[in-house]
């Protein structure tokens, strides 16, 4: 299996979200570009936008972040992605950063959806910012990291109802390997599910020691290593994994019970090295996630 390939079947199933074609977005001709707004523009925000230049309609007029070197790091990355692809690259007017830099993108005329790519504390906030300026979002996995953020989004996505288009970023439900598995599953090929067991094993994602930057600045630039920005990496990786779950069952757990340790973990933030938590879904399925991530 390919990732480019795989990566091309999810971008392509989520151009203009499914739903969304560009007459739709704007009332204008089906062959123009849905106009894009990147909101934070670290590694994966830079790659899912690059692969949305490559393999969709979708363009990129501006990008957003808190730090204004990151919004030019951006311009560049996406200038190749975009030039490759022959279209429009953003222009220096469309980078915005600093506190209020959100303010300024959902004030852009030029944005029809705004991708969200920021530490998932932020999620829950932006979201609702974004659904109130009446744009459609493409929001990175996972939604929030705590139940009150869970619970603005869902009423977030309540208000967005068929006005608005709100799509998230579990690439998984769009690779043709999980897609084929899971209709397997579906049509009873290896009988009925009365457990099971999924693993995560991931490597390590390096921090940096942002010399010059105040304890609150470092804090937030090496969100990946923060249990409460991103949620640990049971929300803000085997996020993945468990939708899976769900998808194969088609329920959600009634409960969870686990352990985990950081044990191994070199970095200077507080997420968990490894967790095992068994999750109980409907009927008395049981399935077990054992995820582990080492620096």
């Amino acid at each position: 299996m390919s990732d480019s390939l795989e990566r091309r079947a999810f971008l392509g199933a989520t151009a203009g979200f499914t739903i969304l074609s560009p007459e739709l977005v704007r009332g204008t001709q089906r062959n123009s570009a849905i106009r894009m707004g990147l909101l934070g523009c670290g590694g994966r925000g830079t790659g899912v936008a690059s692969g949305f230049l490559a393999d969709t309609p979708a363009e990129y007029v501006a990008l957003a972040d808190l730090f204004q070197e990151q919004t030019e790091r951006a311009q560049k990355v996406l200038g190749a992605a975009a030039d490759k692809a022959r279209k429009k690259r953003v222009p220096s007017t469309g980078l915005l950063s600093g506190p209020g830099c959100l303010d300024k993108l959902l004030s852009s005329k030029e944005v029809d959806v705004v991708h969200i790519a920021t530490p998932p504390y932020f999620h829950p906030a932006q979201l609702e910012a974004v659904v109130n300026a009446g744009k459609h979002v493409y929001l990175e996995k996972p939604v929030g990291v705590d139940v009150p953020g869970v619970r603005r989004v869902l009423k977030a996505g309540e208000k967005a109802g068929n006005r608005l288009s709100v799509a998230v970023g579990f690439q998984l439900r769009h690779a043709t390997p999980y897609v084929r598995l899971v209709e397997r599953i579906k049509a009873g090929d290896i009988g009925q599910m009365v457990c099971g067991l999924s693993h995560y094993y991931a490597g390590s994602i390096p921090g940096r020691d942002f010399p010059n930057a105040s304890p609150k600045e470092r804090r937030l630039r090496n969100w990946i290593h923060d249990r409460v920005i991103s949620g640990d990496i049971i929300v803000e990786q085997n996020i993945h994994l468990i939708d899976v779950n769900n998808w194969v069952l088609g329920a959600l757990p009634v409960s969870a019970q686990g352990t985990g340790g950081r044990a191994g973990r070199k970095d200077q933030g507080d997420c968990y090295s490894h967790f095992n938590v068994t999750y109980t879904y409907p009927n008395d399925v049981h399935v077990t996630l054992a995820s582990t991530q080492f620096i």
